[in-house]
């Protein structure tokens, strides 16, 4: 029969030498143990000594026993000896492997934090503006660019028509064999009355490409824009791109 107090030893020695210690985390179990490990090392030096072996018999390890007694035995029947407690658990209470465990676990914590602030800030969005696609226009074929805005010999595209307004995406020949200038208008398409006529009176707003950075037109949805337009985005900001590679021009729709 296991008494109590060997019981909880055990338990405590577990949660202080085991592989999953914890015990320095709780001061008031480290303190118990201490205590119980004292107890049970009185009880050793106290036992009355066995008789002495006789000569060149061998000597047996001192390993302290509990003697456990059965319910219904007799007062006088001999003990039975339990499990000896491993001599390992009289050691003193691994206070660095401790302090090293918590540390670990702080750092784990530090970098599981920063991977979080890394996967936040790796997003299709940068800057956070909250914008979204609204629509992706292909190019319109049969429609006609105004002279007055690709001119003759110029290579000009039109798009399809996006509540009212008109984009026109030019290719301007570069001198020095540089890549063509990529230029982008954006423009009412009721405005345009004559598609030969070089002159053009209204509202327009264009956006040039750079380098790898496409031609873009952005603008807030105000009273000179088409009343269309202004049914569905009105009070909002509205960003064309023109995606190259796919000869589209991309709608963003923002705040």
């Amino acid at each position: 029969m296991v008494r109590p107090d060997e019981s909880e030893l055990r338990e405590l020695q577990s949660r202080a030498y085991g592989p999953d210690a914890d015990i320095h985390l709780d001061p008031v179990a480290l303190i118990r143990l201490r205590e119980l490990e004292g107890k049970v090392g009185g009880q050793v030096g106290a036992r009355p000594a066995a008789d002495a072996p006789g000569p060149g018999a061998p000597v047996a390890p001192s390993v302290p026993v509990t003697p456990s007694v059965s319910a219904d035995a007799d007062e006088e029947a001999p003990a039975q000896a339990s499990a000896p407690i491993e001599s390992g658990a009289l050691r003193p209470l691994p206070r660095r492997r401790g302090a090293l465990i918590a540390a670990a676990a702080i750092v784990a914590l530090v970098l599981i934090g920063a991977g979080a602030l890394i996967a936040h800030r790796t997003q299709s969005d940068p800057l956070q503006t909250g914008a979204r696609q609204v629509a992706r226009l292909s190019v319109d074929r049969g429609y006609q660019v105004p002279r007055a805005i690709g001119g003759d010999g110029v290579k000009a595209k039109g798009f399809v028509d996006f509540h009212g307004l008109r984009a026109v995406v030019v290719d301007l020949p570069a001198e020095g064999g540089a890549a063509d200038d990529v230029f982008m208008e954006i423009y009412r398409d009721d405005d345009i009355t004559d598609p030969d006529s070089t002159e053009f009176s209204g509202r327009m707003w264009g956006g040039n490409a750079a380098g790898s950075f496409p031609a873009m037109v952005q603008f807030e949805v105000s009273s000179d824009t088409p009343a269309k337009l202004r049914s569905v985005y009105g009070g909002r900001s509205l960003q064309f791109v023109y995606d190259k590679a796919h000869r589209e021009v991309i709608v963003f729709e923002g705040k």
